[in-house]
């Protein structure tokens, strides 16, 4: 009797075993559940990406819409920047200069040093001074000239901070004279032709003037044919 009692017990805990194993064969061999359309996907991130997920969108820095800042070296800057410098100070010079009484010879001139400050695109003049060289033997213009270029400024994005020194020759009669008040509210001549203050007449030499052209010397010879 208990030999009996001992191999049904036996057969029991086999019969247990089988069952066992099959449930865990079922359980591997079943597809994975489909996600959850509600619940949010976690995804792990490493490296470069992680680092890049750890800065708070707040401290990120945003596209302030600003051109990108040009190379000192490239052609851009020069045209954006020389280029415009003696332009610039020049114009902002010229109403100083009245002719008349106060008119100077061509080769007279007022020389300066001064240094170009670009910040947050905004450009300045500092440190001016006029050079020994200097031919204007007129002080008060000479100061009115120096405090229209010291006051100079204005703004472009594009430039990069910096400071660099530069030098202007502002020679009034030359140069300087197309951007003057006479020059720039002068509408034309009052028979009509297209000419500046000063018309060259045929086989002439250009006169003292740096608005005087051949064409107008043309216009003018076919006005009298």
């Amino acid at each position: 009797m208990k030999k009996l009692l001992a191999i049904g017990g036996v057969a029991v805990v086999g019969f247990l075993v089988f069952l066992m194993l099959q449930l865990g064969s079922s359980a591997e061999s079943a597809p994975a559940p489909a996600p959850d359309p509600q619940k949010p996907v976690i995804e792990k991130v490493t490296g470069d990406k992680a680092r890049s997920a750890a800065i708070p969108v707040a401290d990120q820095k945003p596209d302030d819409g600003k051109p990108k800042k040009l190379d000192p070296q490239s052609d851009e800057f020069f045209l954006q920047f020389d280029e415009m410098v003696p332009k610039k100070l020049t114009m902002a010079a010229a109403p100083c200069y009245t002719g008349g009484i106060n008119r100077v010879g061509r080769n007279q001139h007022l020389k300066l040093a001064y240094d170009n400050v670009i910040k947050d695109g905004w450009v300045t003049v500092a440190n001016l001074k006029k050079l020994p060289d200097s031919n204007l033997n007129n002080p008060e213009m000479e100061q009115c000239m120096m405090n229209a270029v010291a006051a100079t400024r204005w703004r472009n994005d594009a430039l990069p901070d910096g400071v660099w020194g530069d030098q202007l020759k502002i020679t009034p009669e030359r140069g300087m004279k197309k951007y003057t008040k006479e020059n720039m509210e002068y509408e034309g001549d009052p028979n009509g032709l297209p000419v500046g203050k000063a018309v060259m007449k045929p086989n002439q030499p250009p006169p003292v003037s740096d608005t005087a052209t051949r064409s107008g010397a043309e216009a003018a010879e076919a006005a009298g044919r």
